[in-house]
């Protein structure tokens, strides 16, 4: 699933087989459930389906401005992950952020305070639009 980014909603790269996720650009959509509904049931679905297979899911953020409501559906994906994880199915998370953006800096902390047990990376760049991820 691909799904491009607009003024207000984030690219996001979904690939089911790999189970790796991908959200790129600023969040703040007019309707978050419309836009993020889908993408959260085909992720839990994803999830169910590797469950038990000792797949590694990796979601990486690369967030220029997240707002509320799109922060609540982080975290309902992190949590997600995070019983997922609950079944010795390891999950990496990966959140960059532009090393002068303290808010960004700040969402990613409190996202790895409270999912301890994901392997949760915070990762300060120079320039957000122009990451290489690996």
């Amino acid at each position: 699933m691909k799904i491009e980014k607009t003024i207000n909603t984030p690219e996001i790269i979904f690939d089911k087989d790999s189970c790796e996720l991908i959200f790129r650009g600023a969040s703040y959509p007019e309707n978050a459930n419309h836009f993020y509904g889908p993408i959260k049931k085909d992720i839990i679905k994803c999830f169910e389906d590797l469950n038990g297979l000792n797949e590694r899911i990796k979601i990486i953020c690369e967030f220029t401005l997240l707002n509320s409501i799109s922060s609540r559906y982080m975290y309902e994906f992190f949590k997600v992950a995070d019983l997922y994880s609950q079944y010795n199915n390891p999950v990496n998370i990966k959140w960059y952020y532009e090393y002068d953006d303290d808010d960004m800096g700040t969402d990613g902390k409190i996202f790895k305070e409270a999912f301890k047990k994901l392997d949760f990376e915070i990762i300060p760049v120079k320039d957000i639009d122009n990451i290489i991820v690996s």
